[in-house]
């Protein structure tokens, strides 16, 4: 990531593609300033580069990753600064098939916008377009009234690009996380597994879809109005409570944790609920507090897989009522129980069974089932 700085527009003169005077322009590869420049610009004698003011700034800036919308502090602080109509920063420009992103600083204050630039012909008219590989641009303007930019606004829009340009990667870093741990998550949701995250003071930070389905049922464990988890009989709560804190020990200490399962009875009846208890692993340079620590998977053995049938066929050859019937036989219902639930005859079935055993491979219900539990089926 590179961003430089462009005056040139020459400040007031170059009208930009909105219609408004006076654009000036910080774009990414425009080998103009660099934001490794060898020596520092000169700090303008105009007081925005007091400690009290600049301080701040640099403060929001770095704070922008974490904003909602991102860097609206920072954004309104350089419109209020600069006496600028609109700030804007381009997080990611338009292309063909994909809307762009901005951030704007205005009037109304701070708003994100996926449509001003939707079309990726409003960014051929750009005039501070012309760099190939631009990622992200941060932009100023001022009406045609005001007085035009002056080479103490310049100079200090660039003392703010190395800023901006190590905050925009941290973001970056902060949406890849992000995204890689949606993923994730929602595999482990498809695969009808909870799971509950602690903090090392057993508190619940996040709670996937499939455990809150859980935890609504209030029916064995529940999540307490201190944040806690606990299960509903004293006994099983007592052993729960040890096995969360030892992980939780575990996670700062050098002896290498092992999982451990506890069994939890639900009052209605139904069967038990299966938790299994891990250690997560610590970061070697980290905050110590409210941070991730434990996690527990919780399995309902009653929740029914939800892969559409369409997958099975794919996977293994089948027919549309094969597969049908092996959905029902991978939610846990006898082969006759499975005929009723697809309305056909036992003998219907019992065909339907041979032919997918010829298709699969297998000779046996019960390999069957392990089959198509295994399989990458589970995780659509």
């Amino acid at each position: 990531m590179r961003l430089s700085a462009s005056c040139a527009a020459s400040v007031s003169s170059k009208v930009s593609s909105n219609g408004e005077m006076g654009d000036l322009s910080i774009n990414k590869n425009m080998a103009v300033l660099r934001a490794k420049t060898v020596a520092p610009p000169v700090a303008p004698d105009d007081g925005r580069f007091d400690i009290a003011v600049f301080g701040p700034l640099i403060k929001s800036i770095y704070q922008g990753p974490l904003d909602n919308p991102p860097w609206a502090s920072a954004l309104a602080r350089l419109r209020e600064l600069l006496h600028a109509r609109h700030v804007t920063l381009v997080l990611r420009q338009a292309r063909v098939a994909q809307p762009s992103l901005t951030i704007t600083a205005g009037a109304n204050g701070v708003t994100v916008d996926a449509t001003i630039y939707s079309r990726y012909e409003v960014f051929t008219l750009d005039p501070f377009v012309g760099a190939d590989g631009i990622e992200c641009r941060f932009r100023v303007t001022r009406g045609p009234d005001p007085d035009p930019f002056t080479d103490s606004d310049r100079k200090f829009c660039e003392a703010l690009l190395p800023h901006f340009e190590l905050a925009v990667h941290i973001h970056s870093k902060l949406c890849q996380v992000e995204s890689e741990r949606k993923v994730y998550a929602t595999t482990v949701d498809r695969m009808l597994i909870g799971t509950i995250i602690l903090d090392e003071e057993g508190v619940v930070l996040s709670v996937s879809g499939t455990a809150q389905q859980t935890l609504d049922e209030t029916d064995g464990i529940r999540k307490m109005p201190n944040g806690s988890i606990r299960a509903e009989y004293a006994s099983e709560n007592r052993e729960l409570q040890r096995v969360i804190k030892k992980a939780a020990v575990d996670a700062v200490s050098e002896v290498p944790s092992v999982a451990e399962v506890v069994s939890i009875t639900r009052p209605s009846g139904r069967p038990k609920l299966g938790l299994l208890i891990r250690t997560i692993p610590q970061a070697e340079m980290t905050e110590s507090r409210h941070q991730p620590t434990v996690a527990l998977f919780v399995r309902d053995s009653e929740r029914k897989s939800e892969t559409p049938q369409e997958v099975f066929q794919q996977l293994f050859g089948l027919t549309p009522a094969e597969a049908s019937l092996a959905l029902q036989l991978a939610n846990g219902l006898t082969l006759d129980e499975a005929a009723d639930e697809v309305s056909i005859r036992k003998n219907t079935a019992r065909a339907h069974l041979r032919s997918i055993f010829s298709k699969t491979g297998v000779t046996r219900q019960t390999t069957l089932v392990r089959m198509l539990l295994s399989s990458v089926a589970s995780m659509i």
